[in-house]
């Protein structure tokens, strides 16, 4: 029982300290959020986000239309 609290404690120690150094510790000119941040606004990821957007919005209209016709009986069984 103490045991399991022991490395409880510890998981969550390592936890902490790991999201410190994403946050806080930089690396190069950046912290680590700062790099995935720089990345992620730039003009070609924002062009990709709205290209998977506009596809899943497609995916889910085209999803949408095939069970509209679901209980539509085609044909002779």
């Amino acid at each position: 029982m103490i045991r399991n609290a022991v490395v409880r404690t510890l998981e969550v120690v390592v936890i902490a300290l790991a999201a410190y150094a994403f946050f806080f510790m930089p690396v190069g000119r950046r912290t680590p959020w700062g790099h995935v941040h720089a990345i992620f606004t730039t003009p070609p990821a924002k062009e990709a986000a709205e290209d998977v957007a506009t596809t899943g919005k497609r995916m889910v209209e085209e999803v949408r239309a095939v069970g509209a016709d679901a209980g539509v009986p085609r044909g002779k069984p």
